[in-house]
């Protein structure tokens, strides 16, 4: 499977579902997305690991592997990716995919992520925060700022280092 876009994110996950060796990986087309990061192999793999799952959680329970392999088509990935893109209302191009306070903002101590998409989301934050995000944020430590906003009904995410993540209440629970 190297060189298979997706074969190595498939690979790393396969192990955490089942002992058996990973399914064959055949990909077609390619996704178009460019950039200085693997967003492709990253969007084809997470895509493959998804239907290798399913595929595999919906057998026997005591069946393992997935017969046949997966075969996904990259360019179907790749408009998914970017979906936002191709959205219209009654033939125009709606906003672009995120609103301006759904990004990440510097604080005090690190960076805080906010999600300001849906009003009340936008709302919640900004009655933390008030009209000047960016002056404000500054003022707060991260996880502070996340408890602050998350309180308040929205959604923000303090961005921890992987020591950080795993002894927080979130991370202990993913893990």
């Amino acid at each position: 499977m190297t060189g298979v876009p997706g074969a190595g994110l498939l690979a790393e996950v396969w192990p955490l579902l089942t002992a058996a060796p990973p399914p064959e990986l055949r990909v077609r087309r390619t996704t178009g997305l460019t950039g200085p990061l693997p967003v492709p192999d990253l969007a084809v793999g997470a895509v493959a690991a998804q239907l290798a799952a399913a595929r595999l959680l919906s057998r026997e329970p005591d069946a393992v592997g997935v017969d046949g392999g997966i075969e996904v088509d990259a360019a179907h990935v790749g408009v998914a990716v970017r979906s936002e893109r191709y959205a219209a209302v009654d033939g125009r191009p709606v906003a672009p995919g995120f609103a301006p306070l759904s990004r990440f903002w510097r604080t005090a101590d690190g960076w805080l992520r906010l999600h300001g998409n849906y009003p009340h989301h936008r709302d919640a934050a900004l009655r933390v925060l008030g009209d000047d995000v960016e002056a404000a944020a500054l003022r707060w430590p991260a996880e502070e700022l996340e408890t602050a906003v998350v309180a308040a009904g929205g959604a923000a995410a303090a961005v921890r280092t992987a020591p950080a993540w795993a002894g927080s209440e979130p991370g202990r629970a993913v893990a």
